[in-house]
């Protein structure tokens, strides 16, 4: 056999076009399947096309939320925060507490579909 022959023998398959930016590429199918299995929530505010999914949801349902950010931001989307905001206590626990918001995916609907 010719030598080039061989060295193209051992080269391992290509990786798919988003694996550069993806290195959880494999997991592909499955982030995509966690994500279309949560509740979006409907009270963000977000961009046309898109939905936004809370981070806690998905921690719920038992997705790895770094994966997730990695996954989101390869298809197109990003990782955002709701502004934080102030809760009052009553009587004698007055006081303010800061809240940091909360974070959420914003993923393109096309990134969702089958």
């Amino acid at each position: 056999m010719a030598r080039g022959h061989i060295a193209n023998a051992r080269r391992p398959p290509p990786l798919p076009s988003h694996a550069a930016c993806d290195p959880l590429w494999v997991n592909d199918a499955k982030v995509q399947a966690l994500l279309t299995s949560v509740q979006p929530s409907g009270w963000i505010d977000r961009t046309p096309d898109t939905v936004a999914i809370l981070r806690s949801r998905v921690e719920e349902a038992g997705g790895d939320p770094d994966a997730v950010s990695e996954w989101v931001r390869a298809h197109g989307g990003r990782v955002d925060r709701t502004p934080a905001y102030y809760r009052r206590g009553l009587g004698s626990r007055y006081r303010q507490q800061e809240s940091s918001g909360e974070e959420f995916y914003v993923v393109p609907t096309g990134a969702l579909a089958p």
